[in-house]
């Protein structure tokens, strides 16, 4: 397990996003504070996600990515090195769905712009885990409240979920230095959940039924789940008293505390 310094942090709170058109999937989002993860929060976290993981078939396999430009620096280098010849690490891209094509920075980026004004974004590398999966499941259990994991889980083989996002994201792609990158993987942020619908998520996730990505910049995680007993999982985290937040014919986020150990 990695080590990382422990801040103090309130227990989290949870954003329950619920709309018929996001149906059948489920997403919490979890104010767990700053990363590297505070020792209550990543607690209640690592009880959480392992609950959320053991509601799946044992046939269902997870895609597990670490996103480089989040990684922690003191830590990154020693956990992927010494992990190496299990997880098989392999460098692949990380696209926003809902965002232009990822691009290398020009000539023109540099000299066009104001001074004092920010570059456009550059690529999101990633770092997908190709082990085996007892493998990536401990990478998981390891990397969790890093600021850096995200998974995605689906029937069947994380080889052919991948396979079938890199065809899904590789056909927009039109720099042609980031072309013909061995991976593509989604990377959902906040503001994409409230007006997205079953449609998008398909497009977005494709054969994926379980997702969950760390969002250092919005010091929380998402979680997403359309399985039933994956969606369960997540609905009961959420404490009794505010299951009628969770109803009603239009989007909203409603802030609730979380139920911590039952």
């Amino acid at each position: 397990m990695p080590s990382y310094s422990p801040q103090l942090r309130r227990s989290p709170t949870i954003s329950v996003l619920q709309t018929p058109r996001l149906e059948p999937w489920v997403a919490l989002f979890v104010d767990t504070g700053a990363y590297p993860l505070a020792e209550e929060p990543l607690r209640w976290l690592q009880s959480a996600v392992a609950a959320l993981l053991e509601s799946c078939p044992p046939t269902d396999e997870l895609a597990v990515c670490l996103e480089v430009n989040a990684l922690p620096i003191r830590s990154s280098s020693e956990v992927l090195r010494s992990n190496a010849a299990q997880w098989l690490p392999i460098t692949g891209l990380g696209i926003y769905p809902d965002r232009t094509s990822p691009r290398l920075w020009t000539e023109d980026d540099f000299l066009d712009r104001e001074y004092g004004d920010p570059l456009p974004p550059l690529m999101n590398s990633v770092v997908v885990l190709e082990g085996e999966q007892k493998s990536v499941r401990d990478a998981v259990r390891s990397m969790l409240g890093s600021g850096a994991l995200s998974f995605l889980g689906a029937s069947g083989s994380a080889e052919a979920l991948l396979e079938d996002l890199g065809e899904r994201y590789a056909a927009n792609i039109t720099e042609p230095a980031l072309t013909g990158m061995p991976f593509y993987v989604p990377l959902l942020s906040l503001p994409m959940l409230p007006t997205a619908t079953a449609g998008d998520m398909r497009e977005w996730l494709g054969s994926a039924n379980l997702y969950l990505r760390e969002l250092p910049e919005q010091q929380g995680i998402l979680l997403m789940a359309s399985g039933e007993q994956a969606r369960q999982v997540l609905l009961r985290l959420v404490p009794a008293t505010a299951a009628t937040s969770l109803d009603g014919p239009t989007n909203h986020l409603a802030l609730v505390t979380p139920a911590h150990e039952r």
